[in-house]
């Protein structure tokens, strides 16, 4: 799942950021601002991925910010 739609199957690398996204759609944009500092690297890149998935730009401030962190990983794309 790597839309902002709910699907019946889950693809295999489904996250629960994923999840999330796909349920919610532009609602999760606060939730996963949140979430993403909180994470592990591999939970930040997977809640990153998942945000931009929604496409809302509600997101633009935290993503421009976000993309000046000095870890590799949290500036990877996906």
């Amino acid at each position: 799942m790597r839309s902002a739609h709910v699907t019946i199957s889950l693809a295999p690398d489904t996250t629960a950021m994923d999840y999330i996204a796909g349920v919610l759609g532009p609602e999760a944009t606060q939730l996963l601002i949140r979430e993403i500092p909180r994470r592990t690297p591999s939970a930040r890149i997977a809640g990153l991925g998942a945000l931009g998935t929604i496409s809302d730009a509600a997101a633009t401030p935290f993503l421009l910010e976000w993309s000046r962190r000095q870890d590799p990983a949290d500036r990877r794309l996906r």
